[in-house]
């Protein structure tokens, strides 16, 4: 599994908008969209910062729900500095932390879950 299909499933999963994405990590939106569709990848220090970007997200998150959400078995809750490597290594396929994403069922599932847990 590739960069870009990584990056545009937690996108999805997490419904935030490139021009989030690219103000908080002060690129151009039209660079995170080159990275979504394949056209570019992102530099070392980019893949840094976009990871450290999703960790802080996902740190506000259920641990569960991150570790379904990357595909991932649940052994412990995260750190933010733990999270944005996890983030790193998952990005940057330096791993195999994860197997496949999860079905688009199984993510709705996930995103169910994880809302009626918030409420």
């Amino acid at each position: 599994m590739n960069f870009k299909i990584r990056l545009n499933h937690l996108i999805s999963a997490l419904n935030v908008k490139n021009s989030e994405i690219a103000g908080r990590i002060f690129v151009a939106p039209s660079l995170i969209t080159r990275w979504r569709n394949g056209s570019r990848s992102p530099s070392d220090e980019n893949l840094q910062h976009l990871s450290a970007y999703f960790a802080e997200l996902l740190s506000k998150r259920d641990s569960r729900f991150v570790c379904k959400l990357l595909d991932m078995p649940y052994t412990r809750e995260f750190t933010l500095e733990s999270l944005t490597e996890i983030l790193y290594i998952w990005f940057s396929e330096k791993g195999s932390i994860v197997s496949e994403i999860p079905s688009e069922s199984a993510l709705t599932e996930i995103q169910a879950k994880d809302l009626s847990e918030q409420s």
